[in-house]
């Protein structure tokens, strides 16, 4: 007879092959155990006397337990469990979907980058659970291992939250992690082009990338925006001010809009609309240029296309030797102006209305008596009133555009070099064309002559 154990030996059963049934008996079993050291359980006694009983009905089953221990419980280390909007695989996954067909993803919008709300849940710390020691069938304890809890650096903008295990984040910005570092940044920085590998940007903070922004690619940020490369033909709107360290060349695709300051290097073959002030640092060629505040240049100058300022503007030149048309707009909000216009349109329109309601009322006035109408003439009469009404408050509306136009606009431009021919200034009431190359330093300003709004460019040699 022979002991046949498990792996941990938590459970033993009989091997009575080789041994005489009639030699097996009770106190055969115990002594049996006994010699090899089997704790004697009340269990096991119960489980001698079925194996004897088995083997009286002549049941006996091969290799009958005789003894069985408690195997250990292991314990289950601490972990950390991510939101269901931070964690890094399913956002893997939404940037990879199923599919193999072209158009079953836009990779343009793939998104590197996860970001949060102030107060959005980041994900929970899970403590271990604790385990529990084995003994075997010969009363040995079978210890288990220690259970590790799991270590979160806590960074930056990120809390505990008052359960002790939740991480919070207390601004809105990106999630960053780092080994087992977690933290909240209000600015995103992008240490890369923005290419198929970013996906487009579209942020609710500052940005700051240190490479380029390339072809048909977009940046939305809320706040400023820093690029360390250059703008090609991509789409870029700034909610603060814009700086562009290698400037835009914009490839007569791109378009910028930024709604405080621009600050470039150059710009180039670009549509650009911004709220404040422009600075460059060197030139800007074939681009249109909108701009709610000044104009700077500081070397270079102004080479071809199309420049609308609210304020003044200040550069080295205007034009080329080539005679590029150059046409320069200074004193104009370009933002007053797309109001103005609209409003205008409408205008139009109310007055073209008005034009033909009142020839249908003049009409059907001349073929009745004097002194008398018809439910048509009424029917008439009675939609003129409103349409009057709102033309009235269109032209009141046009007129405090146009008085703003004109009380906060600055109508300077320093030239501090030369001006080409093929240049012209134009304002809303007039224009001024170069006819020949002019130097030195010059000031444009528009005055009013004989009752009517003119441009004068003087010498300040």
């Amino acid at each position: 007879m022979r002991l046949k154990l498990n792996n941990d030996k938590t459970l033993a059963r009989l091997d009575v092959e080789r041994q005489p049934v009639e030699e097996i008996t009770s106190d055969f079993l115990f002594d049996y155990l006994q010699k090899n050291q089997v704790v004697i359980t009340d269990d096991v006694e119960k489980r001698i006397q079925e194996i004897i009983e088995m083997i009286a009905t002549e049941s006996f089953v091969e290799y009958p337990v005789i003894s069985r221990g408690r195997s250990a419980v292991p314990c289950k280390s601490g972990y950390f469990e991510w939101s269901e909007q931070c964690d890094p695989e399913k956002r893997q996954k939404a940037n990879h979907p199923e599919g193999d067909g072209p158009e079953e993803f836009n990779y343009y919008d793939y998104v590197s980058f996860c970001t949060v709300k102030k107060g959005d849940l980041i994900g929970k710390i899970h403590p271990p659970k604790e385990g529990e020691d084995g003994v075997d069938v010969f009363g040995q304890i079978i210890p288990i291992d220690h259970c590790d809890i799991f270590q979160i650096d806590i960074g930056k903008n990120i809390e505990l939250d008052m359960d002790g295990v939740s991480l919070i984040a207390l601004c809105d910005g990106v999630l960053e992690q780092k080994d087992n570092k977690v933290s909240v940044d209000p600015v995103l920085n992008i240490d890369s082009d923005i290419d198929f590998s970013t996906g487009n940007i579209h942020y609710q903070g500052d940005v700051y990338i240190k490479g380029d922004v390339k072809d048909l690619f977009e940046v939305n940020a809320e706040g400023d925006l820093y690029i360390g490369g250059t703008i090609e033909a991509a789409t870029i709107k700034c909610g603060g001010n814009l700086t562009v360290q290698g400037g835009i060349s914009a490839k007569d695709k791109g378009v910028i809009e930024v709604k405080k300051d621009l600050t470039a290097k150059y710009i180039s073959n670009a549509t650009v609309w911004v709220k404040g002030n422009v600075f460059l640092h060197s030139e800007m060629v074939n681009s249109e240029l909108n701009c709610g505040g000044k104009l700077v240049l500081e070397r270079a100058g102004i080479r071809g296309g199309r420049v609308t300022t609210a304020k003044a503007i200040e550069t080295p030149e205007i034009g080329s030797s080539l005679g590029i048309q150059t046409v320069i707009r200074p004193g104009i909000d370009p933002y007053l102006e797309k109001q103005m216009m609209r409003v205008n349109a409408k205008i139009k329109e109310l007055e073209q209305t008005i034009a033909e309601k009142s020839a249908q009322l003049k009409k059907i006035m001349a073929n009745i008596p004097e002194g008398t109408s018809t439910p048509q003439a009424v029917e008439i009469a009675k939609t003129l009133k409103p349409i009057h009404l709102s033309y009235k408050k269109l032209v009141k509306a046009y007129e405090k555009l146009e008085q703003k136009m004109n009380k906060t606009c600055c109508q300077i431009v320093m030239i501090h070099k030369t001006v080409y021919p093929g240049v012209e200034f134009e304002s809303q009431e007039t224009s001024y064309e170069i006819k020949s190359e002019l130097h030195g330093l010059m000031k444009l300003t528009k005055k009013c002559i004989d009752g009517s709004d003119e441009f004068e460019l003087s010498s300040l040699n």
